[in-house]
């Protein structure tokens, strides 16, 4: 079997949040009173308030000097999208939560939850209508570059060429915005989905496998960007 082949059996992207599931009544009033809280708190422009609605490691990401600093603010997006907002549909599936809110001058934005300290706080944000989905497309996309790299070595020794033309030669489906910087032994690839989420991860060459590291994503804590900028 050739490379592409081999490589075609194990690669695969995991798509976190997938599938339909439901909460308690009582869990979906926690989740709206977090979600509503923060939207009065990005309303009135209470950036601490509005910050200790996240859990730690995204407020830390998020917020300028921490949710007690009086100079802490709450980033612009947030600010456009949540600001004058409603919730208007809520997803509970198990200890996590997915929370839509809509504003009526930009459309929708989405809040990610998970229980924390006994209660909920947002873990992560997807700004605008259909953030989420436009990221797991590139998630997708990244995937098809890695086949697209195997099936270069079927026809090359090692990525030398193996540049952003070269891999959509080979995979015509690859998004325009790829990018693609190779050298002998590994590639750095770049994708920035619809929604103007990064994600970076370096495809290095190993004997005849392809190994993944470096996966990296920005703007940290928004749509399908963990809050620590690292994705799997």
């Amino acid at each position: 079997m050739s490379l592409r082949g081999r490589l075609g059996a194990l690669v695969w992207i995991a798509l976190a949040f997938a599938g339909c599931g439901g909460g308690s009544s009582q869990a979906d009033s926690d989740v709206r009173r977090v979600a509503e809280t923060f939207i009065a708190a990005v309303t009135a422009e209470d950036h601490g308030l509005a910050c200790r609605q996240f859990i730690p490691a995204t407020a830390r990401l998020m917020f300028d000097g921490g949710c007690d600093d009086s100079a802490t603010r709450t980033p612009g997006f947030l600010m456009t999208y949540a600001g004058n907002g409603r919730v208007t549909a809520t997803r509970i599936e198990d200890d996590e939560a997915e929370v839509t809110i809509e504003n009526n001058d930009v459309g929708q934005t989405g809040l990610i939850l998970r229980r924390a300290g006994g209660g909920w706080r947002i873990a992560n944000v997807s700004a605008g209508p259909s953030a989420s989905r436009q990221d797991e497309a590139a998630f997708r996309a990244m995937n098809r570059a890695l086949l697209a790299l195997a099936g270069y070595l079927d026809a090359h020794p090692d990525f030398t060429g193996a540049d952003a033309a070269a891999l959509r030669r080979v995979e015509p489906s690859l998004p325009r915005s790829i990018k693609a910087v190779a050298s002998p032994k590994a590639v750095s690839l770049e994708i920035t989905s619809k929604s103007a989420t990064t994600f970076r991860q370096v495809a290095r060459l190993r004997g005849e496998s392809i190994g993944v590291t470096d996966m990296t994503c920005e703007p940290a804590g928004v749509g399908r960007c963990p809050p620590d900028g690292t994705w799997r």
